[in-house]
C-alpha cells in the first residue's frame, strides 16, 4: 500500500460510516418537516427567553419594571 492509499483509508472509512448512518436514517421511516420541529421548539422556548430578556432590557436602559424610574446616577 502506498502512502497516498494509507492516507485515504481513514477517509474511506469515515465516508462508509456516514453512508451507513444515512441509510439507517432513510430506512427509519417518515421524517418530520423541519418547520414543524422548529415551530415546536420556538413555542417551547419563547416564554422562558422573554422572561429572561425583559429584565435585562430594563437593566440596560437603566429603567426598572416597578416604576420606570431611571436608576443611573446623574453626573
Amino acid at each position: 500500500m502506498t502512502q497516498l492509499e494509507e492516507r485515504k483509508e481513514p477517509r474511506r472509512a469515515k465516508v462508509g460510516a456516514l453512508r451507513e448512518e444515512i441509510r439507517k436514517g432513510v430506512e427509519s421511516g417518515a421524517s418530520i418537516p423541519a418547520s414543524e420541529v422548529l415551530d415546536r421548539l420556538e413555542a417551547k422556548y419563547r416564554w422562558p427567553m422573554q422572561q429572561l430578556i425583559s429584565p435585562l432590557a430594563g437593566e440596560m436602559s437603566g429603567r426598572t419594571e416597578e416604576g420606570g424610574k431611571d436608576r443611573r446616577r446623574s453626573s
